[in-house]
Parts: structure tokens; C-alpha cells; sequence
């Protein structure tokens, strides 16, 4: 798999004449799982939407292996950058095989059907998310992880070398947001495959992101590797809550303990 290079530098976006970001500068590390962080309204789902070219940016410029997003066919960046929105619909009564057969529709040529390719990706990105024994199932019938597993693989199917979802565990229980998380790992280490997300779970972000963004205001405040950047001093920055960080006693990687007004602590 290649490995694109996605850089945002000086980047504004926003709705109308409101820009969310504010001059945010971002090189997305390749080959590793990158989480953003931030409160609501912090501009999380504005970042991806402006990386996957959703959204255009209002000033600078963001480039795919030194190329600016804006001067890429869009075809060949869906070749190259892949998407779960936040809320994913899908046609009522359609078959998990065929919702996930629409991710081959950046490789596939106009009028023409399913290649030896395009099933022998369908297969794989099934076979990623463990869904290939619901192949001929309705997506009405599933769980709702089985129907997050289902719309990862359709993003699979597109084989790109970069990979955004936007709250992938949100309403999901959390052996299912485990489950997920977990598979989504597992697709890291054996594609290579980059992968950016936004998470709510603080504890979650630290146990699976290689590298973290924190974001308040549109702005990115601060990034590098869990370790690095969370402390309570950046929870407070981010959040507004005083927290207690100690190490996970079986991944090592920062816990945070958030420290409630009913709590009998002081810092």
C-alpha cells in the first residue's frame, strides 16, 4: 500500500461567512491511528469534512502527496481517502453484500459491472469487519454494531491508504465500541492503513491512537503521542475539568479520572 501524504497548512473552514478552524496546521502521521479530541463545537467533525474535501477550505491549502485536495478529481480521491460520517443511512431492505459493493464504485469504469477486483476487495473488507456471514442479510435486520461493522467495510471496499470516521462507537455499547476499535486496529497493522477519528472517550483515545490532535475554538492546541500531551493541565484546557492521570494498569497508556464537584479532592 502507498503512503499518502495529507498536509493542512493555514487551514480556515467553516458554514457561510463563519469559519469553524482557524489557521490549523496538520501533517496526519502515515501508517498510524491519529485521534481528535475537543468538546463540542471544538471543530472536530469540521476537520475531517475539510480533509475528505467535503468542505472547501476558506484560506490555506490542504495537499495529497504535495498536490492541493482542490485540483484532484474527485474519483481519484475517493481512490485515496475513505469516510464514515457520523450518521450513515442506507436503502431500506438492501442486502449487506451489496451496500458494501458500493465502495467500488471509485474503480469502477462507467457501465460496467463487478470485476474479479471489485469482488475480490468486497471479500476482504467483509472479511476485515468479520460480517461475511451476513452477507445476504437486510441491513433493516443487524445490531446497530453490526451495521457499524457493515458501513466500515464499505468504506473498506474502496481500498484507500487513508481511513476517516467521524464518532465510529457513538450509541454503541461498549463491548461493540471494543469490538470496533479493536478491528479497526487490527486493519492498521495489517494494511497499513491510516486512520484518523474523532472519539468522545478520552480512555479509549489514549488505548488505541498512535498520536492525538486536541482542538478548542477551531484551533489546534496541541499533538503527539498520548503520553506526551495528555495531562491534567490539557484536560483542563480542553475540557474545563480538573482530572487525575494515572497509567492503565494493562496498556500503560494515560487514564484519565475526571474529579466531580462531589468529589473529596483537591489538586
Amino acid at each position: 500500500m502507498s503512503s499518502n501524504t495529507l498536509i493542512a497548512k493555514d487551514v480556515m473552514a467553516g458554514y457561510g461567512q463563519k469559519n469553524i478552524l482557524q489557521s490549523v496546521n496538520i501533517h496526519i502521521p502515515e501508517n498510524k491511528i491519529s485521534v481528535i479530541l475537543g468538546s463540542n463545537g471544538s471543530g472536530k467533525s469540521t476537520m475531517l469534512k475539510t480533509f475528505c474535501r467535503l468542505m472547501a477550505p476558506s484560506a490555506g491549502v490542504i495537499t495529497l502527496d504535495g498536490t492541493p485536495l482542490a485540483q484532484i478529481k474527485s474519483k481519484d480521491i475517493a481512490k485515496s481517502i475513505g469516510l464514515l460520517p457520523q450518521t450513515s443511512i442506507a436503502p431500506e431492505g438492501i442486502k449487506v453484500a451489496e451496500l458494501v459493493s458500493r465502495g467500488r464504485y471509485p474503480h469502477r469504469q462507467f457501465m460496467t459491472g463487478l470485476t474479479k477486483e471489485d469482488y475480490k476487495a468486497i471479500e476482504e473488507a467483509m472479511e476485515a469487519m468479520k460480517i461475511t456471514e451476513l452477507a445476504d442479510r437486510s441491513i433493516d435486520e443487524l445490531s446497530g454494531g453490526q451495521r457499524q461493522r457493515v458501513f466500515i467495510a464499505l468504506a473498506l471496499a474502496q481500498e484507500t491508504d487513508i481511513l476517516f470516521l467521524d464518532e465510529p462507537t457513538t450509541y454503541l455499547d461498549i463491548a461493540y465500541q471494543i469490538e470496533i476499535l479493536d478491528l479497526l486496529k487490527e486493519l492498521n497493522k495489517k494494511r497499513g492503513t491510516t486512520i484518523v477519528m474523532v472519539l468522545h472517550d478520552i480512555n479509549l483515545s489514549t488505548k488505541y491512537a498512535d498520536y492525538l490532535f486536541a482542538m478548542k475554538d477551531g484551533k489546534l492546541i496541541k499533538q503527539g503521542t498520548p503520553s506526551e500531551i495528555i495531562t491534567d493541565d490539557t484536560i483542563k484546557e480542553i475540557y474545563g475539568i480538573d482530572s487525575v492521570i494515572i497509567p492503565d494498569p494493562i496498556s500503560n497508556s494515560p487514564l484519565v479520572i475526571p474529579v466531580s464537584a462531589h468529589d473529596n479532592y483537591s489538586s
